[in-house]
């Protein structure tokens, strides 16, 4: 094996998502950018496709993410 890259994974429920190096670059980029500006916005990107819209409703609707919710197994990723 040639280069083996460690494997970035969802913040919430623990799905591969890419690269370290990949998702660290996106974060560099898109750090200064006005839509990332919002507390938690960035966070976003380190969360998989479902967890990232399960935590945009929760916020938008004012609701707290309920226990376990997002985590593998948990039925809601």
């Amino acid at each position: 094996m040639l280069n083996e890259a460690s494997i970035f994974k969802c913040i919430r429920c623990g799905k591969a998502l890419g690269t370290d190096k990949m998702i660290g670059n996106m974060l560099a980029k898109l750090a200064g950018h006005s839509m990332f500006a919002a507390p938690g916005s960035l966070d976003r990107l380190k969360m998989c496709a479902d967890c990232r819209v399960v935590d945009m409703m929760h916020k938008e609707l004012n609701v707290p993410v309920p226990a376990g919710a997002g985590t593998p197994g948990s039925g809601t990723q």
